[in-house]
């Protein structure tokens, strides 16, 4: 006769999960201290940024909402701390070589058999990355929230006769 394993209800604990969204360079109007290493960071919570940036505020709250929403289906169920912002980095995704630039056109006219190498080919997934992020149009922040998760036990196969 099979042994009997009865599971017992698991707490919720807390998780902290993190999502990144993107934002033209002209409406990056604040920064933390960990793009420039200024030192410790806890984070920009959004409800303490300046009225001065309210413009800011809005959008970061807007990004704020579909990264709490986009959440629910994965089992977290926001905690309702405060979220925190950090960045602006340079983003790496938003970034990319352009392939409608002139560098494009050129590789494009190479014969692909001269027995060269063809750094081109890979263009399309680097970026000319500056610390400063000078150039760049888009930059990244980072926000941080507390959610709870469902804690899950795992089934483990126990070899009768033991």
């Amino acid at each position: 006769m099979p042994g009997l394993i009865v599971a017992p209800s698991l707490p919720k604990v807390l998780i902290e999960r993190q999502g990144i969204f993107s934002v033209h360079r002209e409406d990056a109007m604040l920064e933390c201290n960990c793009p420039a290493l200024r030192g410790p960071c806890g984070g920009i919570a959004l409800d303490d940024i300046p009225l001065a940036l309210r413009r800011f505020q809005l959008l970061c709250i807007e990004r704020a909402k579909r990264f709490v929403e986009r959440q629910k289906p994965r089992g977290f169920e926001w905690h309702g701390a405060p979220l925190l912002l950090h960045g602006p980095w340079p983003s790496k995704v938003q970034n990319l070589q352009d392939a409608s630039s002139s560098v494009w056109a050129s590789a494009r006219n190479r014969d692909s058999h001269d027995d060269e190498e063809h750094p081109e080919r890979v263009l399309h997934v680097v970026s000319d990355w500056q610390p400063s992020g000078e150039g760049h149009v888009f930059m990244d922040y980072i926000l941080v929230g507390t959610f709870l998760y469902q804690d899950k036990m795992t089934d483990l196969e126990v070899a009768s006769g033991i």
